[in-house]
Parts: C-alpha cells; sequence; structure tokens
C-alpha cells in the first residue's frame, strides 16, 4: 500500500490535537459533581442570605418548587411572586436549611439529588430535585422540600392532615389541575 507520508503525519497530528483538546475540556465525574454541590449550596446559602436574585438565578426558566404544604407547588415565577409577596428575603437570615448528607446521580445533562437538611425550628427534613446543565452551568429544575415523619408519629400526622385537608371541588382529584401558563 502506497502511503502520503505528509497526510499521515497531517491526520495523526489532528487526531493527536483532538484528544488533547477533548482531554482539556472534559469535565471528570468528579468536576461535574462538584459543580452540582456548588450549585446546590449556592441555592441554600443564597435563600440564607436573603439574596432573590441569586436564589432565582440559580433556578431554569421552567424550574417547579415543592414545598411542604401540599398547595405549595409552584412554576418559578409563581413561587418568586409568592416570595415578593411574603417579603420572605426581606431580611438575612431568611430560610436556613444546613445540609448534612447529599446524594447525587448524574446521567449526561440531567443530575438527581436528594439531602438531609437541617433547620432550627423544623428540625430534620428532606430536600431532593433534578438540575440540568445548559450553557455550561447547572440549574435547579426542581426541588422538593418534605418533612420527614417518623413511622411511630404516622398516625397522628396522617389524622392533623385529614383534619385540616379542605375538600376537593367537585371532579377534581390530584393530578386533575390545570398547569397554570408561564408568562411570554
Amino acid at each position: 500500500m502506497n502511503r502520503n507520508p505528509a497526510l499521515v503525519a497531517a491526520c495523526t497530528g489532528l487526531a493527536i490535537l483532538a484528544l488533547i483538546v477533548a482531554f482539556l475540556f472534559a469535565r471528570t465525574d468528579e468536576q461535574r459533581l462538584a459543580d452540582i454541590n456548588h450549585t446546590i449550596d449556592a441555592f441554600h446559602q443564597a435563600a440564607a442570605d436573603a439574596d432573590l436574585d441569586a436564589y432565582f438565578n440559580l433556578m431554569t426558566e421552567d424550574a417547579r418548587f415543592l414545598g411542604t404544604d401540599a398547595t405549595e407547588r409552584w412554576p418559578r415565577h409563581e413561587f418568586y411572586a409568592y416570595c415578593l409577596d411574603r417579603g420572605a428575603f426581606d431580611e438575612a437570615p431568611a430560610w436556613v436549611y444546613t445540609p448534612s448528607e447529599r446524594h447525587v446521580d448524574i446521567a449526561g445533562d440531567v443530575a438527581w439529588f436528594d439531602e438531609l437538611l437541617t433547620h432550627d425550628r423544623y428540625g430534620t427534613l428532606r430536600g431532593s430535585g433534578v438540575l440540568t446543565l445548559a450553557g455550561g452551568e447547572w440549574k435547579i429544575a426542581q426541588y422538593n422540600l418534605t418533612f420527614l415523619v417518623p413511622n411511630e408519629a404516622a398516625p397522628s400526622v396522617i389524622e392533623a392532615i385529614k383534619a385540616s385537608d379542605p375538600p376537593l371541588p367537585e371532579g377534581e382529584g390530584p393530578g386533575e389541575r390545570e398547569e397554570p401558563n408561564a408568562p411570554d
């Protein structure tokens, strides 16, 4: 076989260059995990610091926040309005949740996490959510905050929940509510 040495050298050089560039720009799993943890930690810190803009800038535009109350399922823009109306971020400290344990799973440009949190008034809670990678930044697409109920306390908690649950309107059950339209 008659090969052109200049062509072989050029192709080999380009292949090596491509590998070097890929190596330099590739994020390792450890780096990606560190970036994800940084985003979640910054989210909690922005809440504690009452930094409304930083808090919401860590969320995707179509993010959802699920609070501890059954009625608290907010698209980002509604949650933002709620925080403004309630003055939740008017002064620091605002919401102080301290993570003590976190688990993260990454698949491509999506990461799922759950974490144990400590709060002065509420004790131990669980936060969980989803992050997506867009434009080189991890953003929170969904965050879910839940109270943890010990199994032995569940019967009394269930009774308290049942006693406070208003009846649903006729023909409306869980999952049957219409999703509000996001602003354009």
